[in-house]
């Protein structure tokens, strides 16, 4: 009677153990499956954002070719500009009547 005493308490910690990993696999099945919708989520975020800095790196190269064009415009058309500037006498009674004129608008209004 021993032995099927021992033999009953065996089976039933087994039974007991086989249930607890039956559980803790389907637990973490579960799991498995929320990580990997997380994994797919994440790698498709990725792609997107690489894809995304590839658009940006086209266009940098692109304004870049772009600034250095017209900055070699720019240039040339700077060295073409005549460097004498021509000035006017302004007689001293010009000046009295411009400030005249501002002095007025200031006090009178327009």
């Amino acid at each position: 009677m021993g032995i099927n005493v021992y033999l009953s308490v065996c089976i039933a910690i087994c039974s007991i153990v086989a249930v607890w990993f039956y559980t803790k696999s389907n637990k973490l099945e579960a799991e498995l499956v929320v990580v990997n919708a997380s994994k797919n989520q994440t790698e498709a975020n990725y792609n997107a954002v690489h894809k995304e800095l590839e658009l940006v790196k086209k266009a940098i190269e692109k304004n870049k070719a772009d600034y250095e064009t017209n900055m070699a415009s720019y240039e040339e058309a700077m060295k073409n500009i005549k460097k004498e500037v021509k000035y006017i006498e302004v007689k001293t009674d010009d000046c009295k009547d411009v400030k005249n004129i501002l002095d007025d608008i200031r006090n009178n209004g327009y």
